[in-house]
């Protein structure tokens, strides 16, 4: 069974998702990301902030097929943001 993509909590009410945590594995990305999203959602998460790095860029659309957006990029990451509750705030 996936263990949850490791995250820490922002002071926003949000977290933040460690990217060594993700699964390499689309498939079992899949799985660990609506594992996790379910458990962020029952502990009442507003936010969720994913930074994917580009030697894992496939895993972008199975994010944005959960609800993902693009936030921005950097240099070797992206960084897609869900909010789990409408109206949450995410800044530019």
């Amino acid at each position: 069974m996936p263990e949850l993509i490791e995250s820490v909590n922002n002071p926003f009410g949000g977290v933040v998702t460690k990217a060594d945590s993700l699964y390499a594995d689309p498939a079992e990305f899949r799985t660990q990301l609506e594992r996790s999203m379910a458990v962020w959602r029952s502990d009442g998460i507003l936010v969720v902030w994913m930074e994917i790095p580009i030697a894992n860029a496939a895993l972008v659309p199975i994010a944005v097929d959960a609800g993902f957006s693009y936030h921005h990029a950097g240099e070797g990451y992206l960084l897609l943001t869900c909010a789990l509750r409408k109206g949450s705030n995410i800044p530019p």
